[in-house]
Order: structure tokens, then C-alpha cells, then sequence
């Protein structure tokens, strides 16, 4: 792998935190970067057909998938990944989130939806 500068930072910023989130371009290698990096941790990216949740919490007891939408309204699709993610047989985690920049929290589809700012 190509040493980045990022490398370093990357690693402290994990040492001391327990989420770190990595943002760039697509195809600009942050994939790459992060499964290099850290060996020992699992991903879910996306599966062979193109289903992928944005976030999953993990609480300890469950997984909580969150999907986030820039939008300030809701698309009729907008929870089509969660709607996957609770379909798999063998998930036993039911609910999720998704999060949109509307101001709004209300229920959609059986699935919490909650503005990126809580006012």
C-alpha cells in the first residue's frame, strides 16, 4: 500500500476515539486506506448487489442501521436500505433510522425519522 499522510493521523485519531469518520471523493482509496489500517475490525460495505446501510451502531446488545438523506424531504425510497437490512433471515435486528436535513422527527414506514439538527 502507498503511505499517506493521512496514515499517521488516521491512527491517532483512532487511538483516542471510538468512532472516526473518514470523508473524501469517491474511488479516492478510503476503503482501501481503512481495511489497510485496521486489520482486526469488520465492515460492511456493500453486498454483491449493491445494497449498503451508511451507519451501523453498534449498542452492545443490537445493530442499529441508520441511513442518512440530504434531503429535506422524505423520498418514498428514502428507507428502502433499512427496509434490506431487516429483511435478511438471519438478522435479528429490527428498526433503524434515518436521518435527513429536514426539521422534522416523525415515523416513516415502520422506521424513526429524525432532522441532523435536533432543535
Amino acid at each position: 500500500m502507498l503511505h499517506r499522510h493521512l496514515t499517521e493521523a488516521l491512527r491517532a485519531a483512532a487511538a483516542v476515539n471510538p468512532v472516526v469518520t473518514l470523508l473524501g471523493p469517491r474511488q479516492s482509496g478510503k476503503t482501501t486506506l481503512v481495511r489497510a489500517l485496521f486489520t482486526d475490525h469488520r465492515y460492511l460495505s456493500r453486498d454483491a448487489t449493491g445494497h449498503e446501510i451508511d451507519v451501523l451502531i453498534d449498542t452492545g446488545g443490537r445493530l442499529v442501521p441508520v441511513e442518512v438523506k440530504s434531503g429535506q424531504t422524505v423520498a418514498a425510497d428514502a428507507v428502502d436500505a433499512l427496509v434490506w437490512w431487516t429483511s435478511i433471515p438471519s438478522n435479528p435486528n429490527r428498526g433503524g433510522v434515518l436521518v435527513h436535513g429536514g426539521a422534522e422527527s416523525f415515523d416513516f414506514k415502520g422506521f424513526r425519522v429524525l432532522p441532523w439538527f435536533l432543535h
